[in-house]
């Protein structure tokens, strides 16, 4: 028997009709979405959007694919360019959220594609993930440096070869320990003013006027604690800066406690923050190990 649909809507079905409004509405049941597709039935929890982007980007082969764009049964993957990797990434995520596997991802395609890539793990478990899936082409280029293992690489924080590369390694070791320990509120002017000079006077200014020294900073103490060691270092700097710097620790030594005491904090947060015990195998080293710098200098 037909039925009107206004009537159907309304509830007003014929009395001859063989079930209730309420009843029909419960013949057919939708499922509910709770684990996924249901009876081939596909359920979108989220609404998606086409990625757009330059083809001009799209079509370059130094592109890394990030992820795969899904939209209306078209993918599209996402890559970025080099040149945007060069301007720094950060990647941001809660534990357990696949940083580790998206920044894998990357390398692993680079790797692949044949570029250089210096990966710095201090977990390990990622770079062991990498190597695990390094293909068998570039097995041969991997270059593993382990601060565990028994024969150390070389690797001397206070190497240098020129006064501004000198400087920089002071003001990047300086930073390294305000990041660690926020001198603004442990140290103040007094420990950076100990801690940049007494570098200063430790790594020189004239390399030919030391030939058989290489300071490490191990010996950073010891400028302290050595009074032959503080002499024959400052006899040897031209920088007047350092030379009065030297002045003040001999009068430090001769009894004025309080710099005395403010030298032992100086030092102190120097090697505990640059020579944790599995480096002191390789910061002791006087130069640089020439692998590892054959590997810096590739580029």
């Amino acid at each position: 028997m037909p039925i009107d649909v206004a009537d159907a809507i309304d509830n007003r079905l014929p009395a001859e009709a063989p079930v209730s409004g309420h009843e029909a509405a419960a013949i057919f049941c939708l499922p509910l979405p709770v684990c996924g597709d249901s009876s081939g039935l596909p359920v979108r929890r989220r609404r998606t959007a086409a990625i757009t982007f330059s083809s001009a980007n799209a079509a370059k082969k130094k592109n890394i694919t990030l992820f795969d764009n899904f939209h209306q049964e078209r993918i599209q993957p996402v890559n970025l360019t080099n040149e945007d990797r060069m301007r720094h990434m950060f990647v941001v995520g809660a534990t357990g959220t696949g940083k580790s596997v998206f920044l894998s991802d990357m390398i692993l395609q680079d790797v692949a594609k044949g570029h250089g890539v210096f990966v710095i793990d201090p977990h390990g478990d990622m770079v062991e993930s990498v190597l695990s899936r390094i293909p068998k082409n570039r097995a041969e280029d991997v270059i593993l440096f382990d601060v565990l293992e028994e024969r150390p690489v070389g690797f001397n924080l206070l190497e240098w070869h020129t006064i501004e590369e000198r400087d920089m390694i002071i003001d990047e070791m300086y930073q390294a320990v305000d990041l660690m320990y926020d001198m603004k509120e442990a140290g103040g002017p007094i420990f950076e003013h100990h801690f940049r000079n007494m570098l200063k006077m430790l790594c020189g200014d004239d390399i030919a006027s030391r030939p058989n020294f290489s300071p490490t900073v191990l010996e950073f103490v010891r400028c302290y604690l050595e009074a032959d060691m503080h002499e024959w270092l400052s006899a040897r700097t031209a920088e007047a800066d350092v030379k009065d710097f030297a002045k003040e620790i001999d009068r430090t030594n001769c009894g004025d406690i309080q710099l005395r005491a403010r030298a032992k904090i100086t030092s102190h947060f120097c090697i505990s923050a640059s020579a944790h015990l599995w480096l002191i195998p390789h910061s002791q080293k006087p130069r640089n190990s020439s692998l590892f710098l054959w590997v810096c200098s590739l580029g």
